[in-house]
């Protein structure tokens, strides 16, 4: 019963109508790195199944001697393939990261501000 309270809450905050206009003020400053980053982020998850097709003529045809450069080949484009993985795995989350810490310094900055011109009395 304290579960189902619990989750249903959470959906009432998630669903809130004033949160996600809130949110989506503090990211609008960095709309086109976040563009990039959910680029960067398809390029990452495309690389999954690509992989797999990449591995089928290798064992189908390669092994077997029908076409042996593909046993020189396909590890050739497995490694650059892996490398635009981790290229854009890194540059995903740096991205993401720099766009986390900036929209936390700019509400940490907004906060103090707010601090800053509040009279004494409040805070006693």
């Amino acid at each position: 019963m304290k579960t189902q309270k619990l989750s249903s809450d959470l959906k009432k905050q998630l669903f809130d109508a004033d949160v996600w206009p809130r949110i989506y003020r503090r990211v609008a400053p960095y709309w086109k790195l976040t563009v990039v980053a959910l680029i960067l982020v398809v390029i990452v998850a495309a690389t999954k199944p690509v992989l797999a097709l990449i591995m089928e003529p290798l064992l189908d045809e390669g092994f077997s001697g029908v076409k042996p450069h593909y046993v020189w080949s396909i590890p050739l484009v497995i490694v650059i393939l892996m490398f635009v993985r981790g290229v854009a795995s890194f540059g995903s989350d740096y991205l993401l990261a720099l766009i986390a810490n900036n929209m936390l310094r700019t509400m940490r900055a907004d906060m103090f501000s707010k601090l800053l011109t509040l009279p004494d009395s409040y805070f006693k």
